[in-house]
């Protein structure tokens, strides 16, 4: 056992042994010291068991979605060229097909086509007279769902601001503003020039309304009267003296209805989709006197009046209600005038940056 302690080789192998060893342990010490000091990578990260997250001091914006887009409530201006017909123009665009995937609004383009079609169709016939090559550029926006519950005028998801459109056929522009007078419940439509787009009726059944959307024209005959968009239970009143002559008949497609018959007998006036009837058959009434409440009922696709006016007997006949009213322009006169006109220039320099793109 000695010899093991005082052999002169045996402890130079001890020397080496000890030598190795504290060299290792060094290697070893150095080697851990490193790896869990540098930078943890993503892909360590994401393997780390710590249920603590990652966070890089360097934080980096992720790239946008492909439909991203302008904000809900702000306005776009939007431009088409006619290439098919007014709907398919609409429909087909690709640029109006990105606002609805990034709105998650399928129906943008549609509900589009229908707001604008209902305002050109007091210049133009949309069937005839929309010719391709004509151009239209638009502004509009969807509204806030917290404006939306606010709003009294029952509007879509959208709204439609500013119109202007080349008409080959009239050889001008068709400009149009939409604008809310001084004391009037709702926005209107006008031209530059402050002249109301829509026809106003003398003796009218409704003393305010939303739009007309749609009404007879002789050439297309795509109505019997005319729709008075408006909220359910707005008054209605007795466009002219006489007598009721029937109240809610075919109501699945009428729904509540007034008829009234001329004191001469010559002329009758209808009055459908009610919510009240305030009248009795042979009820004597004049000209202003209330009757009844619009609504919804019927066949009404959404709430409106329904007016028309005929000729009785052999030979009845439906007349335009403009015609037998002596319809007039409403037009913007002073400060109405001056902001109107204000509000026409931010609009146009809207249009005019999407013609420029």
């Amino acid at each position: 056992m000695t010899y093991l302690f005082t052999n002169p080789e045996v402890k130079r192998w001890q020397r080496l042994f000890w030598i190795s060893f504290f060299l290792n342990v060094v290697f070893v010490t150095a080697f851990i010291t490193a790896r869990y000091e540098r930078p943890v990578s993503p892909q360590d990260a994401s393997q780390s068991p710590s249920s603590e997250p990652v966070v890089p001091l360097v934080q980096t914006v992720p790239a946008l979605p492909a439909t991203a887009g302008p904000p809900v409530g702000e306005k776009i201006p939007v431009w088409l060229t006619i290439t098919d017909n007014f709907y398919k123009t609409f429909t087909g665009d690709p640029a109006l097909a990105r606002y609805a995937e990034h709105y998650d609004f399928p129906r943008l383009a549609e509900i589009l086509s229908v707001q604008i079609g209902r305002l050109l169709m007091w210049d133009l016939l949309l069937r005839k007279e929309i010719l391709q090559g004509d151009t239209l550029s638009f502004v509009f926006r969807m509204i806030p769902p917290d404006e939306l519950k606010m709003r009294e005028d029952m509007p879509d998801s959208l709204e439609v601001l500013a119109v202007s459109y080349f008409s080959q056929r009239l050889n001008k522009f068709i400009d149009l503003y939409s604008f809310r007078p001084a004391g009037s419940p709702y926005p209107r439509f006008f031209y530059g020039d402050g002249r109301s787009l829509e026809r106003r009726l003398k003796n009218a059944p409704l003393r305010e309304y939303v739009q007309v959307t749609g009404f007879r024209d002789d050439r297309t005959l795509q109505s019997a009267g005319i729709d008075f968009k408006t909220p359910t239970g707005t008054p209605v009143y007795a466009t002219f003296d006489g007598r009721v002559a029937r109240t809610n008949w075919q109501t699945r497609f009428n729904g509540y209805s007034i008829e009234i018959v001329s004191k001469n007998g010559v002329h009758a006036a209808r009055f459908l989709h009610l919510s009240e009837v305030l009248v009795s058959q042979g009820h004597e009434v004049k000209a202003g006197d209330l009757i009844g409440k619009s609504g919804n009922t019927g066949k009404a696709p959404f709430p409106l009046l329904h007016y028309e006016v005929s000729t009785l007997g052999s030979s009845a006949r439906l007349i335009d209600p403009f015609a037998f009213h002596d319809a007039f322009y409403e037009y913007l006169q002073g400060e109405d005038l001056r902001k109107m006109q204000e509000t026409t220039i931010d609009y146009r320099d809207l249009l005019k940056k999407v013609v420029d793109r």
